[in-house]
């Protein structure tokens, strides 16, 4: 249940483990969710500002768009929160992410005696 991913959510953020940039949540299976389930993504999207990790919601139905919206789910919209139709598109778009963030992209063309000085 959503309690559940909270409680998942809040331990992925005080473990060790790297730091959280991206969380995907999926509806493709979601039929419905009731306003306490809205409550609990509400604070998952207090977690996204708090810790700066970004929401990116996919497969979600015009109704519960909708819904989440008459419940202030989205208020106040920054960068923390994406729509994205598929799954598949919101891990590419998290990898593209990753990668520009890190400078990975830039990297990748450098001479191999220059990326052997950056080991060093």
């Amino acid at each position: 249940n959503v309690q559940d991913l909270f409680e998942a959510i809040k331990k992925r953020i005080h473990s060790k483990s790297n730091e959280l940039k991206f969380l995907i949540l999926d509806f493709n299976y979601v039929v419905g969710i009731d306003s306490s389930a809205m409550v609990i993504f509400i604070k998952i999207k207090r977690l996204a500002d708090t810790h700066q990790f970004k929401i990116i919601f996919t497969n979600i139905s015009k109704n519960l768009l909708a819904k989440m919206n008459k419940h202030n789910v989205f208020k106040e919209n920054g960068d923390e929160i994406s729509i994205i139709t598929s799954s598949d598109e919101a891990i590419r778009s998290c990898e593209e992410a990753f990668m520009q963030q890190n400078s990975i992209v830039q990297r990748q063309f450098l001479p191999l005696e220059q990326r052997l000085k950056e080991l060093h």
